[in-house]
């Protein structure tokens, strides 16, 4: 055998013996897909929408109101709205007490209830939710191009005097319509989770498997309990 097929056949082996090394060493598919759903998990359970994280994302009564004042952009009165999230809450409460509650041990048990209202309550805020978080990435646009408006050192990315403005006038405007309805939809929410408390005597929690589970397993417990098994 020639040097050079000596050579290649010693190259090639090589090169085989790193690649089972490396197969070896690598995780399986499976394995990877557990891990990245497993990732996947601990990311939702670590974002979990609150009220008290919507609240602080959305433009307070006093900017709504600069809003409607120096724009003249309609702004949502608070009480009316919250008022018409409180009542629409109750009503659906009262009325789906007859149906989802039940009689245990002699006392009136709300917990099917109180999962359904957690979910129609969730919803809200999570609408509410949203829209906090598109009128923050609207705002952070509009200081942007008005920081570089005001700024005489960034000439490169101006369109003249006339198109800036107009951007940085647009952005304002679009950023406060969305700050707006972010306002419109909190109070809706505010006064879903309100009603939701006052009638279940809890507060609204955000959803987790984990409570999901731990209900299950309460109502699946009882339940044997009542057939005796």
């Amino acid at each position: 055998m020639s040097d050079a097929t000596t050579t290649m056949a010693a190259a090639l082996g090589s090169a085989q013996e790193r690649k089972a090394k490396k197969s070896a060493q690598a995780p399986s598919k499976t394995a990877r897909d557990r891990e990245f759903q497993a990732a996947i998990q601990r990311n939702r359970e670590n974002n979990v929408i609150t009220l008290e994280g919507v609240r602080l994302m959305t433009p307070n009564a006093t900017l709504a109101g600069n809003f409607e004042r120096l724009l003249g952009i309609a702004v949502a009165d608070y009480d009316e709205t919250f008022g018409a999230g409180y009542n629409a809450t109750m009503d659906e409460m009262k009325a789906m007490a007859t149906v989802l509650a039940y009689e245990w041990r002699g006392e009136t048990e709300y917990r099917n209830l109180e999962m359904h209202m957690q979910r129609v309550v969730g919803a809200r805020i999570a609408s509410a939710h949203g829209a906090a978080r598109f009128y923050q990435s609207k705002a952070a646009v509009s200081r942007e191009l008005n920081s570089a408006l005001r700024n005489p050192d960034r000439d490169e990315d101006r369109m003249g005097v006339d198109g800036q403005e107009n951007r940085a006038q647009n952005a304002r405007l679009f950023a406060a319509q969305a700050g707006a309805r972010a306002y419109a939809l909190l109070a809706l929410a505010e006064g879903a989770a309100k009603a939701y408390a006052e009638f279940l005597g809890s507060e609204w929690q955000p959803y987790s498997p984990r409570n999901g589970r731990t209900l299950d397993q309460r109502a699946n417990a009882e339940a044997l309990d009542a057939l005796g098994f």
